[in-house]
């Protein structure tokens, strides 16, 4: 059994103009099957994932934020 758990982020519409069209986004996650456990769907939303990460991260493990200050970093 495989199990592939999709995030999508915006879709585009007339709400979300920078969202990306709903068949790419379909035809993302169908390609990811079998190979990743996590699709975000389309290569953009997989990119701001990677983004995202290293700004937590970023933020995290800085010594001059109140988190890294807390643990000592």
């Amino acid at each position: 059994m495989d199990i592939l758990t999709v995030k999508a982020l915006p879709v585009k519409d007339a709400n979300e103009v920078l969202g990306v069209e709903a068949k790419d986004l379909v035809d993302g996650v169908l390609s990811d099957i079998g190979h990743e456990r996590i699709s975000y769907g389309h290569a953009t939303h997989s990119m701001f994932r990677y983004w995202h990460l290293f700004k937590t991260c970023s933020y995290i493990f800085n010594p001059n934020t109140p988190i890294g200050k807390l643990y000592g970093l």
